[in-house]
């Protein structure tokens, strides 16, 4: 039974190794998603600014 304790025990500690390794990766990704959305809303805010001053200097 001890081999059997030992084996349970190792696989447990795998899973939780795999589980720490795969929670940094999943916040990784969050945290460059977070970064790309901030960059994406800058950019539209800007061609935004941009498209409304030559709008107003267009006249039809």
């Amino acid at each position: 039974m001890q081999a059997t304790s030992a084996a349970v025990s190792g696989l447990y500690a795998a899973i939780g190794a795999a589980a720490a390794v795969l929670a940094g990766r999943v916040q990784a990704t969050g945290d460059k998603l977070t970064v790309s959305a901030a960059q994406y809303a800058s950019a539209d805010e800007n061609s935004a600014q941009g498209l409304s001053a030559l709008g107003a200097s267009v006249q039809v």
